[in-house]
Order: structure tokens, then sequence, then C-alpha cells
């Protein structure tokens, strides 16, 4: 109904300017795309304005120059620079980083699973554990099935130190999306710290099947190695790391060490 009325609207408004009409009609062809009307996982947010503003822009200048009195036109236009000067400047605060950003965001779209997430890794960046693993589960609530939400609070858990709780969270990933290289990295992670290398091996050999290139698996791959004795096989993996990434220290450091082990 709503998309009937605009089109009549357009029709009628071609009669008076083609300009006009066609302008009106970049406006909502450009947004149709991320107005979900469909619902999808597309964020409210301004950067979907950026290529439609033209067609504002064009709107604004047509019915400026049809005001008769120039001086009427020319503090009408001056408002509108003013008042989108004073937001721009207002919105730019709030870009000053992803924690301010997603605070106003998880304000203003209190059930965006997205928006809740990336604060969550803000806080979480911050060494705001607690505050993260809260804004993860705000996530989870409004989409069950956000692999990457249960990862990365699994992440927070283990920081916490609470590993059952992080054990859960990345096997919960993982039963979303079998792909997830970093559930499964950060499982390995997490069993190497409970001293259960053989499981943390089984983990990181399943991060780089995923992704060959993941020098970091590559690298904790060969620590678990070593701490198995089986020096050869860390040796390997640490240089798929250093092939990989030639100046990558804790790989190059790493493969030194074992290299004097079986000196």
């Amino acid at each position: 109904i709503i998309l009937g009325f605009l089109i009549w609207i357009i029709v009628k408004i071609f009669k008076i300017s083609r300009l006009l009409s066609f302008s009106i009609l970049w406006i909502f062809i450009n947004l149709l795309p991320v107005s979900n009307i469909v619902p999808g996982a597309y964020l409210i947010a301004e950067r979907y304005m950026y290529i439609s503003s033209l067609g504002f822009c064009c709107v604004v200048s047509w019915l400026l120059s049809k005001m008769k009195v120039e001086k009427i036109g020319i503090t009408i236009l001056a408002l509108i620079l003013l008042t989108y000067s004073i937001l721009t400047i207002k919105r730019n605060s709030e870009w000053r980083s992803g924690y301010t950003l997603w605070s106003k965001t998880v304000i203003q779209n209190p059930r965006s699973s997205v928006a809740h997430y990336n604060l969550g890794n803000a806080y979480r960046k911050r060494g705001l554990f607690n505050n993260a693993i809260n804004e993860y589960k705000q996530a989870i609530k409004v989409d069950p099935n956000y692999a990457e939400a249960y990862t990365n609070l699994g992440i927070a858990y283990g920081q916490k130190r609470l590993f059952k709780e992080a054990f859960s969270s990345f096997k919960k990933a993982i039963s979303l999306d079998k792909m997830d290289k970093q559930a499964y990295y950060n499982l390995g992670n997490l069993y190497s710290i409970q001293g259960m290398y053989e499981d943390a091996v089984i983990q990181y050999l399943k991060a780089v099947e995923i992704d060959p290139s993941f020098k970091e698996a590559y690298n904790n791959l060969g620590s678990a190695f070593f701490k198995l004795g089986r020096y050869q096989e860390a040796i390997n993996v640490y240089k798929k790391a250093i092939g990989i990434d030639p100046n990558y220290k804790s790989a190059i450091q790493n493969l030194r060490t074992v290299s004097k082990k079986i000196q």
C-alpha cells in the first residue's frame, strides 16, 4: 500500500517537474534494498543515506529555485547547512571509538544483535569482561543462532578463568557453525591452558583445516606438540606459521627453542 501510494505521488509530481519526480524516485530506489521491508540483518544507519542524499539535495535545490524572494531561499539554505553541520559534529563525537559508537547504537537499536555483539567486543578490548559478557548474552538473546557471539562469549569467560562456561560457549558456537575457525582455535587454547594438549591439538588442526593461513593456530599447535614431546611435528608447524608470515616473532622464537631442544 505504501509503495503504491509513493508511486502515485511520483507520477503526479512528474507532471509538475521531471527533475523533482526523478529526485524523489532516486531517494526511494536507493533506500529500498536496506529498508527492511523484508526483514534482514541491516542496521538502521546513516551510511545507507549517502547515495540517496543526492536526490534529497536535488529536491531542496528545486524547491529553493522556485522561491520568489531570494533572501528567504538563502536563509533557508543557511539554516539547513547549519543544522547539518551541528549534527555532523555531534555524530563525529559518537564515532570517536568503537565503544562510543556501539553504546549509542545499542540505545537506538536495542533489538540489534550486531550492535550488542560489537559493544561486547568494545568492552572486552577495554578489559571490562563482565560488561562484555552481558552484551554477548544480549546479542544471543536477540539471535540465538549467533555463532560469533557464542565464540566471543567463550573468550570473555576464558579471560575471567571461567573455563566451564567458556567450554560450553565454544561448543555451542561450533554446533551452530562447523566452519567457525575462531571457536576451534579458542577451544584449543582453553584445553592448552588446562594442560589437555592432546585435545588442544585436535582443535588446532580443525582450525587450520578451515583456514590454512591461520598462523596463530599453527603457532599454538606447535606449542601443544612441544608440550607433548612431539618436537619434529612442532618444528614443522612452526615453519608453516613462519611461511605464512616471515616476521612472525613468536613462531620464530618458538622454532629456535624447539630446535635447541633436539640438538
